[in-house]
This record gives C-alpha cells, structure tokens and sequence, in this order.
C-alpha cells in the first residue's frame, strides 16, 4: 500500500484488521497496536484510525478513552441477546421477502442454500457463507432498514463464529427455510428460522419457557 493518510485506505486498512481478527491472529480482548498495523501495510496511522473507529461501529472493537483499541469479548449472556435479537430482525425480513421477493430469487435461494447445507467442514469459510445466506434474505425483503440493520450487525456475528464453538449441527436447514419461502408459506418459513436461530445461539429455552 501506498503510504498515505488517503481516505480510500480505510476500507483496506479494514479489511485487514478484521481479517487478522477472524483468523486469531489479534485475538478476542486484544489490544491493538496502531504502529504495528501501520508498518505492516506501509500506510501511516490516519487510515489505521479510520478503519478502527469503523470497526467500532461494527461491534468488533472497542475505542477506550485514553486512545487505545482492544478487540471485543464475548460471554454466554452477549451470544444469547444477539440470538435473540437476530431472530427478531430474520423472522422480520423473511415475512417481507415473501411478500416483495421473486420465485426466481427463491430458487437462487435453495441452490445457495443446497450447497451450504452439502458442507462437511465446519470452518471460517463455511461460517461466513451461513452469514451470506441470512442477508440473501434481508437483501431479497426489498427493506433498506433490515439489510442496514444485518449488515450492521454481520461483522459482530462473523467473529462470534470464529471463536465460539456453537450448536453446529441443528436440525433445521438453510434449504429447509428457502423452500418454504417458495412456498410463501409465512408461518412455516418464521417458525423454521426461530427453531435454526434458536438452536445455534441455544436460546430456545429463553424464548419458550
């Protein structure tokens, strides 16, 4: 990279912050070192700024007073709440997706979801596509409010995955969930995706006690 204070470094600088993160490179609570981030990709320390306050916005780091970022942290009651609070925006999308989306993003929708649910290695690359998969229906709702919100809250969601080992195997499937949004079937579709939800963040003891 050039070294420059650029705006158009921060998505960059950004990327590779978040990308040392998911891979444990920096891990979770972490302080991060500006300096470092900057000689290692030839940029001065603006751009490195810019991209942490970003990340901050994104639920990924946190800005303390005295001028220093540290990685977030998670505990059982942080995983539950974002559970909580994604099957409250998902349910949401979908009802809208039935209502604005096409047949042919439907069926978009279970070839993505086919090729999901034939993986046999949990990994980053598997977990970052199960994130794809649910803003494919946030995006499919038309709602600019819900892809705003999920995109917001995607970044928070992909180092969740790559640090905690969640319910991997659930007994609802991504295909499961996009054939019954082909269907149009409203209450099947929000019932499936409380159950998947529910069962990944092991909330479902929460929500229907």
């Amino acid at each position: 990279m050039k070294k420059n204070g650029a705006p158009n470094l921060t998505v960059p600088v950004h990327d590779y912050i978040f990308n040392q993160i998911l891979d444990h490179t920096i891990v979770l609570g972490e302080r991060i070192n500006e300096s470092a981030i900057a000689e290692a990709i030839n940029v001065s320390r603006t751009p490195v700024r810019a991209a942490l306050h970003q990340l901050e916005k994104e639920g990924v780091v946190n800005i303390y007073a005295n001028r220093y970022a540290a990685v977030v942290t998670f505990n059982k009651a942080d995983l539950q709440d974002l559970g909580i609070l994604r099957i409250a925006l998902e349910t949401a999308a979908a009802k809208m997706a039935i209502f604005n989306g096409s047949n042919a993003e439907f069926l978009k929708l279970i070839e993505i979801a086919s090729k999901q649910d034939a993986f046999t290695t949990k990994n980053i690359y598997t977990f970052m596509a199960d994130v794809d998969f649910h803003l494919k229906i946030a995006e499919i709702s038309k709602s600019q409010l819900l892809i705003k919100y999920f995109q917001q809250l995607s970044s928070r969601i992909k180092v969740l995955l790559a640090y905690h080992n969640l319910e991997l195997t659930v007994s609802v499937t991504h295909r499961m969930i996009a054939e019954a949004m082909l269907e149009r079937n409203v209450e099947k579709t929000t019932k499936l995706i409380a159950q998947h939800l529910g069962e990944f963040y092991q909330v479902n003891e929460i929500l229907w006690r």
